[in-house]
This record gives C-alpha cells, structure tokens and sequence, in this order.
C-alpha cells in the first residue's frame, strides 16, 4: 500500500511538473538582413493559455524593439504596442493604440507582464510574455516587429514591408 502511494505521489508531480500548458508555437524567419538594422533573424510567438510569449533574434547590435499585436480580427490594425529598449529599466513600455498611426496611444497596464531586451549577448534577444488576460480579443493574435539598432536604421519582421503597409504574421490560436 505504502508503494502504491509512493508511485501515484511520483506520476502526479511529474503530471504537474512536466505537462505544459496547451499553446501553439510558431517561428519566424526573416531573411531580409542584408540592409541596415538590427538583422531580425527569428522570431518565435507562443500563444499559450496562461501567457503569450514572444523571443526575437538578431544579428547586429539592437536599440529598441516594437512589438504591435493584434488581437481582435474586425477591428484592422494593431491593439498594442509593446517598447523593448535593450538593456534598460524602460517605465513605460506598454501602449494601447488604435493602429500603427497612434504609436504613442494610451498607457496600459498589467501585472505580470515579463519584459528583456539584450544587446550583450554574442546575438541580441529580445523577449516578452504577456498574460492572457492581459489582452482584449478571442485569443487569436498576430504580430509585426519593428526593430531600431544604433544609427544603423531598421528591420521590419516579418520581412514584407514596414509597419506602415501593416504586415503581420498569420493568425496564432490560443492553445
């Protein structure tokens, strides 16, 4: 009997420990880095039941990355705006917007919101995770990255056009 617990103790912290929660993953390839920028290599959007995670990679030196995501289909354009300044204690990073033309748009806030941006490591990274609750819409997203190196200007991600023509990834459903 005592093992008996034992086993069912071990299959059910295993159960909670390795099960991750329902999400679809998508990555991303940029192959447009031939120009100035950042050179967004990657980047790979978790759309997972607890949060929505983004990681974006680069091949040069990066300043700052803009991550507009749309949430809601009928309404055309981006929700928010999230500012991902390399290494810095940024206050204000997060924006709700009413499309690319209103990139400043209205503080928005959310506890448990994770945000890093590296311009150390051998490649920068930038990630982000923010909580489902935390974003208006059925759970569906897309998104378009702008990112700013030093004077070197700017790569868009994914690699058809600026932000301003409002080119996103396809859909992402809630896992």
């Amino acid at each position: 009997m005592r093992s008996l617990a034992l086993v069912c103790a071990v299959l059910a912290s295993s159960v909670l420990v390795s099960a991750p929660a329902s999400a679809e993953t998508r990555g991303f390839r940029d192959d447009d880095r031939a120009g100035g920028g950042t050179g967004v290599t990657s980047f790979r959007v978790q759309n997972a039941v607890r949060a929505m995670r983004v990681d974006v990679r680069h091949e040069r030196r990066l300043a700052v990355d803009d991550v507009w995501i749309d949430s809601r289909a009928g309404d055309r354009g981006p929700e928010y705006r999230v500012r991902l300044i390399a290494n810095s204690d940024y206050a204000k990073p997060l924006r709700r917007v009413e499309g690319f033309g209103s990139e400043n748009g209205r503080p928005w806030r959310c506890r448990g919101v994770e945000l890093r941006s590296d311009d150390f490591e051998p490649r920068a990274v930038s990630h982000l995770a923010i909580p489902q609750r935390c974003i208006a819409g059925p759970g569906r997203v897309r998104l378009h990255v702008d990112s700013y190196g030093n004077g070197t200007g700017n790569d868009h991600a994914p690699d058809k056009g600026t932000h301003g023509q409002g080119y996103f990834t396809p859909w992402i459903t809630l896992g």
